[in-house]
């Protein structure tokens, strides 16, 4: 029978030492040359598309995405020691241009597009299961959704909408959807939204009649719109957009038929934006970039080059610096980036050789230490017993118990176990000679028994419990 007496509990032990992790290929140290650790998400082909990244309150990061091999919308989570894979929707070909956004509770809120129907999508995790609904089932919902959460943990979307009725903004108030157009005709491409200090709406959106970057904001009644890009310049696509401490509105934008990168910034003057586009880099940027602000609201854009590789911008105050980001991987596309508490960036992308679902950061991401539970049994020990084993149970709440090395145990920093077995109940049974075991202990209440071990991956642990130890006289 296992003890009943209160263990103590010892943790001690390396995250890459554990096995049964789901779709991870971590890489403890950064590329040579680099300060960048990548890690692969999900390694299935052509899994990926349509990634969106968000941060919990412990800066671990979140991705949902589009899994085109089976055309479902599928969400990843770093659990600590590597990312947890599941399908969030299959109800038809679901998951094409994924936003993602963390609650308060950091549980994950995505909106989607549903390509089957031509609706707009909103999952939620509500801490024991997926909650889906469809938003808008117009069936004339077409690629870009960008979700915010309030103060409420209610969800705010920018969607476009096709066939000439444009860009739309949609939020739940506690009791329903409200929904707005921001303008008609074929405009709305490329689509973010943000919440202001008021939790007010600000929408960036790019127009393919005429190929300008365009910004919409809140007044009370309705959308203020306008223009962001010079005129005579194609404004090919907006990367996203981000608000200052200021509410003041900031863009990454790609140039047509040029590639360049440029950004812009709005200076609130008399509560109107006047804009200073600023050329990031000129040598080609192909595809989408992303936007944020770092502690110092200056910005950080991730972006593919023009030799279809992942670039990171950063500007210091005074010039534009890159980065190189992943230098093994000759084409990405399909990026989304965040920035946590100490200024780190955090990067998710589809990898085009594979192609597979990366992940970027400067942030190492640590595990945290196993936590070791082991049980000795009998918890009274009689010396006078002719019993042949003393049975030790390790279990754990957070790591693998499977992937200890028995051969590595012994019991009082003397006693090698005998044999070992995993049972069924996630739990390690290992034996060790009674006798060796009774010649390391003396009589009394509260005696200590220290087992020490390695595992697989060479972190040493050591766990203790608590036992009585009796000598009883012989019988007469």
């Amino acid at each position: 029978m296992k003890g009943n007496l209160p263990k103590i509990v010892i943790s001690i032990c390396l995250a890459f030492a554990l096995g049964g992790l789901a779709g991870i290929v971590m890489n403890p140290e950064p590329k040579s040359g680099s300060t960048w650790y990548l890690y692969q998400v999900d390694g299935a082909y052509d899994h990926g598309r349509f990634n969106s990244i968000a941060l919990d309150s412990m800066g671990n990061p979140h991705i949902s995405y589009f899994n085109r091999d089976d055309g479902d919308l599928m969400y990843a989570k770093w659990n600590g020691y590597g990312f947890d894979l599941e399908t969030v929707d299959s109800n038809g070909t679901v998951g094409w241009t994924t936003s993602i956004a963390i609650d308060s509770n950091d549980y994950p809120h995505i909106s989607y597009n549903d390509m089957t129907n031509s609706n707009l999508k909103y999952a939620k995790w509500d801490g024991t299961d997926w909650v889906i609904e469809t938003v808008d089932n117009s069936g004339n919902v077409y690629y870009y959704s960008s979700l915010v959460l309030d103060s409420n943990d209610y969800p705010h979307i920018a969607y476009y909408q096709k066939h000439g009725t444009g860009p739309r903004y949609t939020y739940w108030d506690g009791s329903s959807w409200n929904t707005y157009g921001l303008a008609s005709t074929y405009v709305g491409y490329y689509i973010s939204v943000r919440l202001d200090s008021n939790e007010e709406p600000h929408i960036g959106f790019h127009t393919t009649h005429d190929w300008d970057l365009m910004y919409a904001k809140w007044s009370g009644f309705g959308f203020n719109t306008e223009t962001v890009s010079l005129p005579g310049e194609d404004a090919g696509s907006l990367g996203s957009m981000a608000l200052d401490s200021s509410d003041q509105p900031h863009m990454s934008y790609r140039i047509e038929p040029t590639d360049d990168l440029n950004y812009a910034k709005c200076t609130l003057v008399g509560g109107s934006c006047d804009w200073t586009i600023d050329s990031v880099i000129s040598t080609g940027v192909i595809g989408a970039s992303y936007l944020n602000l770092d502690s110092s609201e200056y910005p950080q854009i991730a972006f593919r080059d023009g030799d279809t590789k992942l670039q990171y911008a950063s500007w210091d105050g005074s010039s534009w610096g890159f980065e190189l980001v992943d230098p093994d991987n000759a084409s990405v596309s399909y990026l989304s980036s965040a920035i946590d508490g100490d200024g780190n960036p955090h990067i998710s992308y589809s990898a085009n050789a594979t192609p597979t679902l990366m992940y970027a950061t400067k942030a190492e991401l640590v595990a945290p230490p196993c936590e070791v539970e082991f049980d000795f049994d009998p918890n009274t020990l009689n010396l006078k017993s002719n019993g042949r084993w003393i049975t030790a149970y390790f279990t754990s709440n957070n790591c693998d118990v499977n992937d200890i090395d028995p051969t590595t145990l012994l019991m009082n920093g003397a006693v090698p176990p005998e044999r070992w077995e995993m049972q069924a109940n996630a739990t390690l049974m290992v034996k060790f000679g009674r006798a060796l075991v009774q010649a390391t202990v003396t009589v009394g209440d509260g005696v200590v028994i220290e087992v020490t071990g390695t595992w697989m991956g060479g972190m040493t642990f050591s766990v203790t419990d608590t036992i009585r130890v009796i000598d009883p006289p012989p019988d007469k």
